[in-house]
């Protein structure tokens, strides 16, 4: 009977090390996927930086045209009420226009800074999936390691075993 408890012994330790071993690869393959998910996203958010700066000239070519468009009301108003388009009435009409470069220049401004945003959080993106990686292919060695550690305590205690019968 003590013979018996020698390869059950050996079986219970390779299946523990073979266990310890395919959680490694499963974390590093695991790891793998969730950094391609985060890459993937990265790429989606590079892509939407792209269009960005269309988006806000087109923003931009409306608040100017919606601008003129007002302009020319005034303009008309002025006109048809028999209004000289001088002295109080172009201050009026200029302080109107510093307005709205003001309002086009902030607008830029916080588009630029969002677009900084937007790169930096892909940037982050990158940087994580990086991580992600490393980290599995750590946990995998971490699980070698185990699993050497799981054989040589296996043997150990096989021998110690002997020893004693």
């Amino acid at each position: 009977m003590p013979q018996a408890v020698v390869p059950l012994m050996v079986a219970t330790t390779a299946v523990t090390a073979y266990g310890t071993y395919q959680a490694g690869k499963a974390q590093e393959k695991q790891a793998q996927y969730n950094s391609q998910i985060i890459e993937r996203d990265a790429e989606i958010k590079e892509n939407n930086l792209k269009d960005f700066d269309k988006l806000v000239n087109f923003e931009v070519a409306g608040l100017r045209r919606e601008y003129n468009a007002y302009r020319g009301q005034n303009v008309v108003k002025y006109a048809s009420s028999g209004v000289e388009l001088s002295g109080t009435v172009e201050e009026v009409m200029r302080a109107n226009l510093e307005t709205y470069l003001d309002d086009e220049y902030n607008f830029r401004y916080n588009a630029e800074k969002e677009k900084q945003g937007e790169a930096d959080a892909v940037a982050m993106s990158r940087i994580q999936a990086s991580a992600v990686r490393a980290k599995g292919k750590y946990q995998r060695a971490a699980a070698n390691l185990q699993t050497v550690g799981t054989l040589l305590q296996g043997a150990s205690q096989v021998g110690q075993y002997q020893m004693l019968t």
